[in-house]
């Protein structure tokens, strides 16, 4: 029953039926799902950490903004017969770029004294544990499980020089029309500081070897938005409970937060919700707003309601599919919860009036409805935005 419950636990993740059904065949090409998917209280099955700068598995077709960007197209670096037409799964470079990511990461060797070694288990905000082995060989693993090589698909190397450490990453994709060769190669920049580690990816680079001549490959660091993440030692972590939990995430981030983060490092490492705002400027859109950071409670869609304001006007709030209103979002992501990356669609609806092609300035308020009230999440002052399609 190992592959239904690796398909069960993409369910129980947020993710839809054919995405799970679809990253699951990568590791078991025979399986077909034979009841319909339900979140399940299963534990989370491991997919490898994603690289910094990397998003991770997809949450949805996603239109832009997508965090973390689309792979770019591939160019043939080979020669030979009539070409085939192969594009690369956004969550196969996910796990690939991911598992890359994090095995450099400990390659690198910056020792002070108090510091944790690189050699062993380091814990990411999610649970996920990567092991750098003495042997140099990586693997990647969940906090529960007890055998980190039951659904590690790839085959693994680590070198370090200085403060840079080269992961590789390999296995053979037999799951598609045209099976191939995968191997990825990323190099990371490292400092350890205590009990925490911090990594950045410098270079990335996956490729796909079909046997006929050719070999396509892709740059793991393009349109990435994120280019820092952090791990503790397993050893040093105050948390032993079985499964990870919001102790230990709140733990976790304790621990990240009080060591200083390296200059090089672009991220902040914030333990609560926040968004990001882009205007939309395709007809009759307004914006995008982009979960980038989450607490452990995921948010959920449901219990949450959006405002704007428009050039010091009255409050209005956005609606569902609210094309009769002034104006309508919708989730661009499959699932109840909302997960970093998650993106929301903002339009203007039929009865918004304001003539905004001189620019308008517009104030958004996102809220969570709970058993108590509201509750305010983050909030966003736009000036002179500029829609020329009309109102």
């Amino acid at each position: 029953m190992q592959a239904e419950e690796y398909y069960q636990s993409l369910i129980g993740q947020g993710y839809t039926t054919e995405q799970a059904k679809e990253y699951t065949l990568q590791y078991y090409p025979d399986f077909n799902p034979t009841v319909p998917a339900v979140a399940p209280p299963l534990p989370e099955i491991p997919v490898p950490m994603p690289l910094p700068g990397i998003s991770p598995l997809p949450l949805g077709d996603l239109p832009p903004p997508f965090v973390g960007g689309a792979l770019p197209k591939p160019e043939s670096v080979g020669t030979g017969g009539m070409e085939k037409k192969k594009i690369i799964a956004v969550a196969l470079a996910g796990v690939l770029v991911i598992a890359g990511a994090v095995g450099i990461m400990y390659a690198f060797g910056v020792f002070g004294e108090g510091d944790a070694d690189f050699v062993g288990q380091w814990v990411d905000e999610t649970g996920q544990v990567m092991s750098f082995n003495s042997n140099g060989t990586i693997v990647s693993s969940s906090w529960w499980q007890d055998d980190p090589y039951q659904y590690w698909p790839f085959n693994t190397t680590w070198t370090k020089s200085g403060d840079e450490v080269t992961a590789t990453y390999e296995r053979t994709v037999t799951s598609e029309e045209f099976p191939y060769d995968e191997k990825s190669t990323v190099v990371m920049k490292m400092k350890i500081d205590g009990s925490v580690m911090f990594m950045n990816i410098l270079e990335g680079v996956l490729s796909e070897d079909y046997g006929d001549g050719e070999v396509y490959e892709y740059d793991l660091t393009e349109n990435s938005d994120e280019n820092c993440v952090a791990m503790v030692s397993k050893g040093r972590l105050d948390f032993s409970g079985e499964n990870w939990n919001a102790d230990a995430h709140d733990t976790w981030y304790s621990m990240v937060n009080s060591v200083d983060v390296p200059s090089w490092c672009d991220n902040e490492f914030k333990n609560e919700y926040s968004f990001s705002f882009e205007q939309d400027n395709s007809n009759r859109g307004a914006f995008f707003l982009t979960l980038e950071t989450s607490k452990w409670d995921l948010l959920e869609i449901s219990d949450m309601a959006f405002y704007i304001t428009i050039d010091g006007g009255s409050e209005t709030e956005c609606f569902y599919d609210g094309y009769d209103g002034v104006c309508s979002y919708i989730p661009q992501f499959g699932s109840e919860r909302m997960n970093p990356g998650s993106v929301i669609a903002f339009g203007r609806a039929d009865a918004w009036e304001t003539d905004c092609s001189s620019g308008c300035d517009l104030y958004v308020r996102i809220v969570q409805n709970t058993s108590s009230g509201q509750v305010l999440i983050d909030e966003f002052s736009e000036s002179n935005l500029v829609w020329d399609d009309g109102p």
